[in-house]
């Protein structure tokens, strides 16, 4: 006779190893990498206006780490996408991506950023995704801490943390939208802990494939809740929270005449940020209001089928609207009056070149 618990146990092992063996071959997918490269040239990396690059400083500058304000910079990444089929029938995908940027010229500009996403495919065109980016640390220049009495600098240093969700559908043929809400955290260091910032951001987004090109236009609206206001510190006095409206134009495509180039793109984003604070008391916000314009021009060629390089000209203008003007010193005993508007107010260039290698790995076979 056979042994009743050798039946019991062929009956549970061979429907789990058929099961596990279904799942291995849905989990039995490629996992595409993709390497890149980018070198860049930055013609005002610390963001500053024309007012502060012309100051006549005493000694060292320190309102910055850097005895320039313009610096180049390399930044490799690597991007992993594996899309397994978990559940029968519905495609998933994950994708991560790790960014390095290195600032040759003064190393405590540089960062990385970590993104990490999860999408579930419902049907054609049609996704839901989550997603997160990380971003550790990131200096942004040296400003006065109103909280000492001293008037010295002190490096200002955030961190950036993105939760998202997002859904699309198609609409018509060829025409597909995206919403999206995602939730930011910025965090800044001990001496400027007064800027800390919740935003809540809401986008809609609109693609298409007409006229043999791809197309995308969109709007977003984000509120920045500045979360440590009247924290007990002086400097948390004044609310730093912000409404948002942001408005984008890209497109690419394909040039078939041209042996140089494969590829152009074009984008445009312009930004118009309004604060809440209206108090005197703090110049620097009461009243502001800004508008930003971000372009871009890209031109990409396929040198194999694995391997492109792209060129790619930024181009970014805030105009700072205000009523009111500061002392500025400089880290000098002597005040010299400026409006917020030229203190505030920069424009960059940015140049960059990059080179793309993508490849796939079959290491489930």
């Amino acid at each position: 006779m056979i042994n009743s618990r050798a039946i019991i146990f062929l009956l549970f092992a061979i429907p789990s190893y058929l099961m596990s063996q279904t799942l291995l071959d849905r989990l039995n997918v490629p996992v595409y990498m993709k390497y890149s490269l980018s070198t860049g040239y930055d013609t005002n990396i610390f963001r500053l206006s024309d007012f502060e690059k012309e100051f006549q400083f005493q000694n060292a500058i320190p309102i910055i780490n850097s005895n320039t304000f313009d610096g180049s910079y390399i930044a490799p990444k690597v991007s992993i996408s594996y899309s397994p089929h978990l559940i029968k029938k519905i495609k998933t995908q994950f994708n991560f991506a790790l960014l390095r940027n290195q600032y040759l010229q003064t190393n405590d500009k540089s960062y990385n950023i970590i993104f990490t996403e999860l999408g579930i495919k419902l049907a054609s065109y049609r996704w839901i995704k989550f997603s997160h980016r990380y971003l550790p640390e990131y200096y942004l220049r040296n400003y006065i801490d109103h909280d000492s009495n001293n008037g010295d600098y002190y490096q200002c240093i955030f961190s950036s943390e993105s939760f998202g969700v997002s859904f699309s559908n198609p609409i018509i043929k060829k025409v597909w939208m995206r919403i999206k809400y995602a939730r930011t955290n910025l965090y800044y260091n001990i001496n400027f802990t007064e800027y800390d910032t919740e935003i809540n951001q809401f986008d809609f987004r609109l693609n298409s494939s007409y006229f043999r090109m791809s197309n995308s236009l969109w709007v977003s609206y984000a509120v920045g809740d500045n979360i440590s206001y009247d924290s007990g510190y002086y400097s948390s006095l004044y609310d730093r929270s912000y409404k948002e409206y942001i408005f984008g134009y890209s497109a690419n495509k394909r040039i078939k005449y041209l042996s140089l180039i494969d590829k152009l793109g074009i984008s445009s984003i312009i930004k118009n940020r309004v604060y809440n604070e209206e108090s005197s008391e703090d110049p620097i916000h009461a009243g502001r209001k800004h508008i930003e314009y971000n372009l871009s021009l890209w031109l990409e060629k396929e040198l194999s089928d694995n391997l492109s390089h792209q060129f790619r000209l930024k181009y970014r203008d805030r105009d700072v609207l205000s009523d009111f003007s500061v002392n500025y010193f400089g880290g000098s005993d002597i005040a010299h009056e400026t409006t917020i508007t030229d203190l505030k107010s920069f424009e960059k260039f940015e140049f960059i070149y990059k080179i793309v290698f993508n490849t796939h790995l079959d290491f489930l076979f």
